[in-house]
């Protein structure tokens, strides 16, 4: 398996040497640093003002209880590790403001995407119109089945009732909504 996170119990060397064959496939240099949250399923958001490598080398050392990084920062990778969960990548091209959110059922229902762009706004004066958004592969509508206690949150656009007591949750759709609802131009 090709992991790159270390809090799953897998190989610690293993996890290192996918982690340095990815910045060497990059092309990722000494000059970069690289910085990951220690994700807790919130809508924290914590912005990245100096640059110093966080949470790649070991878990220990990332930044704690947050969701969502942002910077402005030259020279600075930000990253989330996701399975299911939503990667949502930010980038305002005007004011070169960049973002990842990983975006569980939780973070999802608390906005973090949302409060992100808000974020963006601002610390560093972004306008929406000028942002760009990826939404990365994540689980889709048709496999992520949740109770009633998960899918109550959630309005009926992105849910369909399986009849059984279960809903089929399409958690893309809400973060793109998300993205929408605060302004971002669809074709961004």
């Amino acid at each position: 398996m090709f992991s790159f996170a270390f809090h799953t119990g897998e190989d610690v060397s293993d996890i290192s040497k996918n982690r340095n064959h990815l910045v060497e496939k990059l092309g990722i240099d000494k000059d970069f640093d690289v910085v990951l949250a220690n994700q807790t399923h919130s809508n924290n958001i914590v912005v990245i003002k100096e640059r110093k490598t966080l949470g790649w080398r070991n878990h220990g050392d990332a930044i704690s209880d947050c969701d969502a990084l942002v910077t402005n920062q030259k020279n600075i990778l930000i990253g989330v590790l996701t399975a299911d969960c939503v990667p949502v990548l930010l980038f305002d091209k005007t004011k070169e403001v960049i973002a990842v959110v990983h975006a569980g059922w939780k973070g999802t229902k608390a906005q973090i995407v949302s409060k992100t762009i808000e974020k963006m706004i601002d610390v560093f004066d972004s306008n929406p119109k000028d942002m760009y958004a990826i939404i990365a592969p994540c689980i889709g509508s048709c496999c992520y089945e949740v109770g009633s206690d998960v899918a109550d949150n959630f309005d009926d656009s992105v849910k369909q009732n399986m009849q059984n007591g279960k809903f089929m949750l399409d958690l893309k759709k809400e973060n793109y909504n998300q993205l929408i609802n605060a302004g971002l131009e669809k074709e961004n």
